[in-house]
């Protein structure tokens, strides 16, 4: 009798647990870690790399998941716009195990990195981390330090002179091309707006200066001049490319014409552009240096003289190499003569810093 009512009693806890529901399992709550960048890490703007584990997270609860910095949703390859800078996405990559995606770009200053699932705020699960941006890449040549990554020519954030310079970041067109990539791209308005590009007369011109689209130019009225116009950039570069350059010549015709003849002269020194019986040079090199190390003289074939024609640069594309690293570009132009003369030195085109 003992052993059955033993048994009844066992039987009635189980009846009773069928009849009242066995409890239910409750499910493992989804884990978000935000593994790059770490909270409070001050990072480059590029390349940046972004990562975040994910755990528990069902395929039902993935389909809720949310990426986003400064709450600007990341959710493929491109480009999105964090205030004014447009930022490019690459490799991005989400699974019910994780994210991650690289970024280049991205503005200087506090962000916040943001990873979460869930379908309303109440059973929200998220993971953050606050990080700061700095402009680390002094030039595009900087890029080619990331070992195992390859850049597309475009836009990137550069700060030649670093984050205690006085020279502002700015976005730069990067040749990732040429000759095994890194160079930077400087348009007129770059040399004279960002970079402070200065124009120097070693001998006086009665007309020079800067117009309005950034060209330096000069005309003497019957006497010699020689001026140099200098581009800083700190960033330091070895090797430069003129792509699409052209000068022009600045005479005030009826007989009056700017003249290069390269059997007549070559310019070697910065401190002279001419020679005496009428023809001058445009030439291009370091600023430390004495002279240039190219110049319109020594690549062109033919001689030149016109009162206003524009002159492109016969080398295109050509590298010239300067000795040593040099931290300002220079260029050098100068005429003689009788006649009324000059040049725009830098007309049209860009040049290219490595």
């Amino acid at each position: 009798m003992k052993h059955l009512k033993h048994f009844g009693s066992i039987l009635a806890l189980v009846l009773g647990s069928v009849l009242l529901g066995a409890p239910a399992c409750n499910p493992v709550a989804p884990v978000i870690t935000i593994v790059a960048p770490e909270e409070g890490s001050t990072i480059g703007s590029c390349p940046a790399a972004f990562e975040a584990t994910l755990e528990n997270v069902t395929e039902e609860l993935f389909l809720t998941l949310s990426v986003t910095i400064d709450d600007v949703a990341i959710s493929s390859d491109g480009t999105v716009d964090l205030g004014e800078q447009s930022v490019t996405i690459s490799n991005f990559s989400a699974t019910s195990e994780g994210v991650s995606f690289t970024a280049c770009n991205l503005p200087a200053g506090d962000h916040l990195f943001a990873v979460s699932v869930g379908a309303s705020e109440e059973d929200l699960t998220e993971g953050t981390a606050n990080f700061g941006v700095e402009i680390r890449n002094r030039a595009c040549s900087d890029l080619l330090a990331n070992e195992g990554m390859t850049f597309d020519d475009g836009n990137y954030l550069i700060d030649p002179d670093g984050p205690d310079g006085e020279i502002a970041p700015f976005e730069a067109f990067c040749d990732m091309t040429t000759d095994g990539g890194g160079w930077t791209q400087i348009t007129l308005a770059i040399a004279r707006l960002t970079l402070g590009a200065e124009m120097v007369a070693v001998d006086s011109a009665s007309t020079a200066g800067i117009d309005d689209n950034h060209r330096p130019y000069t005309r003497d009225t019957s006497d010699n001049h020689t001026y140099h116009y200098t581009i800083p950039f700190p960033a330091g570069f070895d090797a430069f490319y003129l792509s699409g350059y052209k000068a022009k010549a600045n005479a005030s015709g009826g007989g009056n014409t700017s003249d290069i003849y390269p059997n007549t002269f070559q310019q070697t020194l910065w401190s002279k552009a001419y020679v005496e019986g009428g023809v001058g040079d445009i030439s291009f090199g370091a600023a430390e240096a004495e002279g240039p190390v190219a110049s319109f003289a020594r690549e062109l074939t033919s001689n030149f003289d016109d009162a206003s024609a524009e002159l492109p640069w016969p080398a295109d594309g050509e590298i010239f190499e300067v000795s040593g690293t040099s931290s300002a570009f220079r260029i050098g132009w100068g005429e003689a003569g009788p006649q009324h003369e000059g040049w725009y030195p830098w007309w049209d085109g860009t040049i290219f810093l490595r």
